[in-house]
């Protein structure tokens, strides 16, 4: 049951409280595990330019360069994003989708930077910080209250799958670098979204309304 909470509900606010279970924005763990999650993605953001520089030396493309390439993104099949599920209508729903973004990003880079001719440690430590806000992530759903029959999901498509459908397709350095900018820029903007909702479970009344889990 939700109750949502305005400026002309302050009495009904103090009523439930009294009654009802703590919110989960008000749990201490849940609010340390946001806090370390928005610490990644925002490491994360930062780290996505140094690799873009480090792969792509095309002065064509730029990271602020979002819907260029788009016959290629088609041409090579890489999986597009849908914009992410607002965290205050679904919270379970959203960190699901955002672990699946994450794992295909994460399997992307890995793809890419197998065919890479030089190895760069900015998009090893990009993967890594990807790495550990997918177990930050896991630990905010185990707190929170699930739907009943909620089940973190599998990995949609395998590492060995992706390899071997989109390896393929990247026969040139210049298709590895389109491939690059295109998941770069694409992880970057959906890393923005993710930023901006973790902010949201931080500061609840950036959310525009409040709200009690009973």
């Amino acid at each position: 049951m939700y109750i949502y909470l305005g400026s002309t509900c302050l009495a009904l606010c103090i009523l439930v409280a009294s009654v009802g279970s703590a919110p989960i924005m008000q749990d201490s763990e849940f609010q340390d595990t946001v806090e370390n999650g928005h610490s990644l993605i925002t490491k994360i953001l930062d780290d996505i330019p140094a690799v873009h520089k480090s792969w792509i030396y095309a002065e064509s493309m730029s990271l602020d360069e979002i819907d260029k390439f788009q016959y290629l993104r088609e041409q090579l099949n890489i999986p597009d994003v849908p914009g992410l599920i607002p965290i205050s209508d679904d919270l379970d729903a959203c960190l699901i989708q955002i672990s699946e973004v994450l794992r295909l990003h994460r399997a992307l880079l890995k793809v890419i930077s197998n065919k890479m001719t030089s190895t760069s440690t900015s998009a090893d430590d990009l993967r890594y910080d990807i790495r550990d806000l997918l177990s930050v992530v896991h630990k905010m759903w185990t707190l929170t209250k699930r739907p009943a029959g909620s089940v973190w999901p599998a990995q949609a498509v395998s590492d060995g799958k992706l390899e071997a459908e989109l390896g393929p397709r990247l026969s040139t350095d210049y298709k590895v670098q389109v491939a690059a900018h295109l998941v770069l820029v694409q992880l970057r903007q959906f890393g923005q979204e993710v930023q901006r909702s973790l902010h949201s479970l931080l500061d609840p009344g950036s959310l525009g309304v409040q709200t009690l889990t009973l």
